[in-house]
This record gives structure tokens, sequence and C-alpha cells, in this order.
């Protein structure tokens, strides 16, 4: 029972982090696409 929460857990850790990691390069890149953008329009 134990050793079936943890494999859970582990996964589910897992899978967060790997969300995380997807919502942080998105937001990265979309910061620098609208920076980009708001450069343009200054220019």
């Amino acid at each position: 029972m134990l050793q079936q929460i943890a494999i859970i857990f582990g996964f589910y850790v897992v899978l967060v982090n790997s969300a995380i990691v997807d919502i942080s390069g998105w937001l990265h890149r979309g910061t620098h696409i609208l920076a980009d953008r708001m450069i343009m329009r200054v220019k």
C-alpha cells in the first residue's frame, strides 16, 4: 500500500515539475515576444 502511494506521489511530482517548466518556458517566450513588439512600436 505504502509503495503504491509513493509511486503515485513520485509520478505526480514529476508531472507537476514538467508542467511548471512548460509554463515558465512559455511565459518566458511570451514576455520576449511582447517586449519585441513594444520595442518595434517605440521605433
